[in-house]
């Protein structure tokens, strides 16, 4: 794996991209007003109190009610931030250590809820709200397969990772492309052949990543070595 570097969750504020619905509705709709308690909380950082607390009961009972989207949307980004919380400097993804069943909860939840949230019909998501859900959904998966406990769960998450990132918007879709294929690349994520085409896969995100402008210079640069640099550990695979 590459030496980890900062990368900054991708929405600074989601509830920045999802407003709700005026106040008076809020008295007749307790998903809205969830909805709007943590717009403010959001707003305010807090999002440890969003992670803290549930979503209403109503959006079991009725997913495709007006609100629960946003509401798993906020609740999935308040999660993926606490566990982010927790990461040294300069780190991708939190180390687990004695806390290790705790971060992957939080990781899990935070994929699950950013995963509905993309899936509701709720039309204030609109298609830059869904593609940004995207990128943090990426994330949380990548740090799922970082931090697992085993192979077949570090593989699946993975590529899942990788998978979510093709929807990502620009450069957030190369960096995760990449960084999760590069991860697939490492010993014990299939036969050589395997693990040689996502050397390619990881580098020609990379590539991709540094011919649009943008974001994450460093970190492409650094992931076209790393690909190469193991493409040359893998029998047969080339430079």
């Amino acid at each position: 794996m590459n030496k980890p570097v900062h990368v900054i969750v991708a929405a600074a504020t989601f509830a920045l991209l999802v407003a709700s619905c005026g106040g008076g509705k809020a008295l007749v709709n307790p998903v809205v007003a969830e909805v709007e308690d943590w717009q403010k909380l959001a707003a305010a950082g807090r999002y440890d109190a969003i992670a803290a607390d549930n979503i209403t009961s109503a959006c079991a009972s009725d997913p495709a009610r007006e609100g629960c989207g946003r509401l798993a949307a906020l609740h999935g980004e308040a999660n993926l931030r606490v566990a982010l919380a927790g990461r040294a400097p300069g780190a991708v993804c939190p180390a687990g250590g004695s806390d290790a069943a705790a971060l992957t909860g939080r990781l899990d939840t935070a994929a699950a809820d950013l995963g509905r949230a993309r899936a509701s019909a709720d039309p204030r998501l609109d298609t830059a709200a869904r593609s940004t859900l995207a990128a943090l959904r990426a994330h949380a998966l990548y740090c799922l397969a970082e931090t697992a406990a085993s192979f077949d769960a570090a593989d699946r998450n993975a590529r899942a990772a990788e998978t979510e990132a093709a929807t990502a918007p620009a450069p957030d879709n190369a960096l995760w492309q990449g960084r999760a294929a590069l991860l697939l690349a490492g010993t014990g994520h299939g036969d050589d052949a395997t693990r040689c085409a996502a050397t390619r896969r990881a580098e020609a995100a990379a590539r991709a990543g540094q011919a649009a402008p943008g974001a994450y210079a460093d970190q492409f640069a650094r992931l076209v070595v790393d690909a190469r640099t193991q493409r040359r550990l893998i029998a047969a695979c080339g430079s």
